[in-house]
């Protein structure tokens, strides 16, 4: 059943909500935050990263297709270059003076590519994982029982990748920091919904197309 894209809560709609990351790049940012100049990261080479199956559709990245995604774009919102899949819808930009948050909600309305960034003076003093302890924690408060399913240092991306489930989400998250600037970019599942394998492959391939930092 397609899910509406009008914002309504989580139990009304039983959609990816928006805020589920974002909530928590506000406690990273309370680890230490607010403003730097970003850098852009590199890009993960294919075949450089596989986590393992997990159980819920975790998949071996294609980096074949990319004609499934728009063409990068600079968004000044989220200090990055997006690639949105064709055809997403992108639901309205959240933010507060500590972060913003971009979601594209996909055709099923099951799965989303998100972007949310983050900032904080003494952001630089945390390692990625403390970073992603915080992250894990937070989603635990809100949306209750939460496992961290894999999680994997990428000197190529230059960051930590990994997946968790929380709730009724799992999140294919990069955890990515430039200095004072942070950035989760994710690829996002509904776990009592239908899972969409081929809009999970499209939004892990958005996420791992996405480059944090504008110059």
């Amino acid at each position: 059943m397609r899910v509406s894209r009008t914002s309504r809560t989580i139990q009304a709609s039983g959609r990816l909500p928006t805020g589920l990351l974002l909530t928590a790049c506000v406690t990273l940012a309370c680890i230490a935050g607010c403003q730097s100049a970003p850098r852009t990261a590199s890009r993960p080479a294919p075949d450089q990263f596989a986590l393992a199956d997990v159980g819920d559709g975790v998949s071996v990245l294609d980096f074949s297709s990319e004609r499934d995604l728009t063409p990068p774009q600079r968004d000044a919102d989220v200090l990055a270059r997006v690639t949105p899949p064709v055809g997403w819808l992108p639901d309205p930009i959240k933010s507060s003076d500590r972060h913003t948050h971009e979601v594209w909600i996909s055709p099923s309305g099951n799965t989303a590519y998100g972007v949310s960034h983050f900032s904080h003076f003494l952001l630089f003093l945390a390692s990625d994982e403390r970073v992603l302890a915080e992250v894990l924690k937070w989603m635990r408060q809100t949306s209750g029982e939460t496992q961290l399913l894999a999680s994997e240092k990428d000197k190529q991306l230059d960051g930590l990748r990994f997946v968790a489930k929380t709730g009724p989400y799992t999140v294919h998250g990069n955890l990515i920091r430039r200095g004072t600037d942070g950035w989760v970019v994710y690829a996002g599942t509904l776990r009592d919904k239908p899972l969409v394998r081929e809009e999970l492959r499209i939004a892990e391939l958005a996420r791992d197309r996405t480059e944090p930092g504008l110059e």
